[in-house]
């Protein structure tokens, strides 16, 4: 179990570091923004590997648990927490010489979803899902 999550951490957190560094490129080009030098493309990589190694670690202990109902939990958890983790591009302070300041938050803020996203998207094809019964 635990290699399961950790091979589907690795898989799921590359994808989505793959996903945010075209989602950058595509935001970038269409709004004619450059935040690159305060978001490194390494940076979304790391950060979507840290985001998903962290979450396969939860689900690890929650199953160990929860039982039947840790994909239930573990889903409901880690998407509040994605969603807490959006507060910081609003408090960022940005350097003065940035132009358009205003569209950073639409830049970084859909990042934050990615992680979740393939996780929950790559875990079929990982481990087998919750049977727990439907009565």
């Amino acid at each position: 179990m635990l290699k399961k999550c950790f091979f589907l951490a690795l898989v799921s957190g590359l994808s989505a570091g793959v996903a945010s560094i075209v989602y950058a490129s595509v935001y970038s080009s269409s709004m004619g923004v450059d935040f690159s030098k305060i978001v490194k493309p390494s940076g979304l990589v790391g950060a979507s590997e840290f985001g998903t190694l962290l979450a396969a670690a939860g689900y690890f202990l929650g199953s160990k648990f929860l039982k039947a109902n840790t994909d239930a939990v573990f889903n409901i958890l880690f998407l509040l927490l994605t969603f807490a983790s959006c507060v910081g591009p609003f408090a960022t302070n940005l350097p003065v010489t940035v132009s358009n300041p205003e569209l950073f938050p639409g830049y970084v803020i859909p990042m934050h979803f990615f992680p979740f996203m393939l996780w929950v998207v790559m875990k079929p094809f990982f481990m087998k899902p919750d049977t727990a019964s439907a009565d």
